[in-house]
């Protein structure tokens, strides 16, 4: 199983982590599918077959993110339902306060679907969000604070591109 070591993003994550569901054993991969060490649990090791597959996702895995924006790499992710508001501040809609920047929510980039899972996000607003039809977009920012319903908040906010829904989650349209 190929998962990212970086709660945020595979993108931009220092390396990709393969494990065995049975056991503790893993081998941890670089952004370019090159393994860069194993790990073994208390008895077992990877075998010669684990990390000849391993190695294979890895790589495949690696040429999928590399096809992702350039910006994007290094940074955290973030999705961003509708255009973002004027003056680089959202409102929050219960008490009418300016938030310190823009609402976010995390995004992290799974290797294995090649797209973008928001599942982190608060899950009544997420959908709220995509039944109103709202525009989806990847966005990136420096994180300042967190909002009033716990989302990350942006300043100097800008649209990497704009994400299309699938089933296995959000991909540049």
């Amino acid at each position: 199983m190929i998962e990212t070591a970086s709660p945020n993003s595979a993108i931009q994550c220092e390396a990709f982590r393969a494990s065995s569901p049975s056991s503790g054993h893993w081998a941890a991969y670089g952004r370019d599918g090159q393994r860069l060490a194993t790990g073994v649990d208390w008895c077992t090791t990877p075998t010669a077959a684990e990390l000849a597959a391993w190695d294979e996702e890895a790589r495949e895995a690696a040429e999928r993110a590399a096809a992702w924006p350039v910006e994007v790499i290094g940074r955290s992710l973030y999705i961003r339902f509708g255009r973002l508001p004027r003056g680089g501040r959202s409102r929050n809609y219960v008490t009418g306060q300016l938030e310190p920047g823009v609402s976010v929510y995390r995004a992290r980039y799974n290797a294995r679907t090649d797209a973008l899972d928001a599942s982190g996000a608060l899950a009544g607003t997420y959908l709220h969000y995509l039944i109103a039809g709202k525009q989806a977009y990847l966005v990136a920012g420096d994180e300042v604070s967190t909002g009033s319903d716990g989302e990350p908040v942006l300043a100097n906010a800008r649209i990497i591109a704009e994400l299309v829904v699938t089933p296995d989650g959000f991909r540049i349209a």
